[in-house]
């Protein structure tokens, strides 16, 4: 249990001088009482940012779109379905992350390597598009294309990280005309976020399990880096009391 991990180093923490911001204990208790273990306290993290995510596109009653079945994406379904979203649609280029999101929440799963996610979308739409889309991808390519998924008045929110420049095609009909909203995500709102996500943990709304791909010793961290290199792990972590 991470209760007694914390007790074992208690004589290194209450060595260190610090102070605490209202808030901070009690988030402190919360993490030590609900959390089973350091691999799930790990993860809480990811959460986090999900958790803010899709708080930002207030999903009640609404579908959802999430571009990018990573850790965060993955968690962002869950919490979309446990925000009272009607129906979750997940895409990625990856068909094993792609059967996660089916566990994780996501009513539908389309791959957009090998359907057109344009024409899926406003298929299962009836022309009209997306109410809300949570991008975490980071994909330039995709970041670019999913303001003409929204419907007008629709809500974005982007996570992932593009690392080439954006450009849309057509800005009068997918941004100006459709009188949407935009939203950034970077990190968590502290301390509401890590409250609300250790709830979601404490009353078994979020599967912690299923996002955790591998777990490596300190020793082993080469595999570990590895591993994700590869992209064939989704939340890696390195255990150092492994």
């Amino acid at each position: 249990m991470i209760v007694r991990k914390i007790m074992k180093n208690e004589q290194t923490i209450s060595s260190v001088r610090f102070h605490t911001t209202p808030g901070s204990l009690t988030s402190m208790f919360n993490l030590i009482l609900l959390i089973e273990g350091p691999q799930q306290a790990a993860v809480l993290e990811p959460l986090g940012v999900a958790h803010n995510a899709i708080e930002t596109l207030n999903v009640s009653g609404e579908d959802v779109l999430v571009i990018g079945c990573g850790a965060v994406g993955l968690f962002a379904m869950s919490v979309a379905k446990v925000m009272g979203a009607n129906n979750v649609i997940a895409t990625d280029i990856d068909d094993h992350r792609l059967s996660l999101a089916k566990k994780m929440g996501a009513d539908v799963i389309i791959n957009c390597k090998d359907e057109n996610l344009k024409q899926a979308i406003l298929k299962r739409t009836d022309g009209t598009g997306m109410g809300r889309i949570c991008e975490c991808s980071g994909a330039s390519a995709m970041v670019n294309s999913c303001f003409s998924l929204l419907r007008k008045g629709g809500r974005l929110t982007l996570v992932g990280l593009p690392q080439e420049p954006l450009h849309v095609e057509n800005v009068l009909q997918d941004i100006v005309f459709k009188a949407l909203t935009l939203k950034t995500v970077h990190g968590r709102r502290i301390f509401h976020t890590w409250e609300e996500a250790e709830k979601l943990v404490a009353d078994g709304k979020v599967n912690m399990d299923l996002i955790i791909s591998h777990v490596y010793g300190m020793s082993d961290f080469e595999n570990a880096y590895n591993m994700l290199i590869s992209g064939k792990g989704c939340k890696i972590i390195i255990d150092p009391w492994k």
